[in-house]
C-alpha cells in the first residue's frame, strides 16, 4: 500500500470476508444436516476481518 501511496494513489478499497463458512459449498461439504455453518471457517474470517480493520486504521494514521 505504502508503494502504490507513494506513485500517487490515494483511495484504495478493502473487503472484508463475509460468512463463508455458511456457503452453499461449505453448507454441503461440512455440515452434518445442510443448515449449520462451519464456525472454524466463519471463526478465522472474524480474525481476518478484525486484522484487516486494524490495517486501515494504521495506514489512515499514517498517511495524510
Amino acid at each position: 500500500m505504502q508503494i502504490l501511496y507513494n506513485y500517487g494513489a490515494r483511495r484504495f478499497v478493502f473487503n472484508g470476508i463475509g460468512a463463508v463458512g455458511c456457503s452453499p459449498s461449505e453448507l454441503a461439504q461440512r455440515s452434518p444436516d445442510g443448515k449449520t455453518c462451519d464456525e472454524t471457517i466463519n471463526s478465522a474470517n472474524r480474525i481476518f476481518n478484525s486484522q484487516l480493520r486494524s490495517l486501515v486504521d494504521q495506514l489512515n494514521n499514517q498517511l495524510p
